[in-house]
């Protein structure tokens, strides 16, 4: 992963921090995103450094089962003109759902 989101709902937890606190904090989440191990720091950013945790794992998961099925779809064959008629032919007949295959 080249990235990862830093929320600024965390802002004002950031902000009751020391600038020193603060620095720790982000190396902290560099370090972290790229060993997946939480480093050594002082209690209070390590406190606040939680709370950064629970969404930069989130988001790699979210990012993980992305790729995933991005991976699965590569590997399908694509729908030649012949099956997308058919799938709309058997949306009509079942459900009453015009879909106009040219415009999609």
């Amino acid at each position: 992963m080249k990235s990862y989101l830093i929320y600024k709902h965390l802002e004002p937890v950031v902000a009751q921090l020391t600038d020193e606190q603060a620095g720790e904090l982000f190396k902290a989440i560099f370090e972290y995103e790229r060993t997946q191990k939480a480093p050594e720091m002082s209690q209070q950013t390590a406190l606040v450094f939680t709370m950064f945790k629970i969404h930069l794992d989130k988001g790699r998961e979210d990012y993980n089962r992305k790729c995933e099925i991005n991976r699965a779809n590569a590997k399908r064959p694509r729908a030649t003109a012949s099956d997308r008629k058919r799938v709309v032919a058997n949306i009509n007949k079942n459900k009453n759902i015009n879909i106009n295959w040219k415009d999609v």
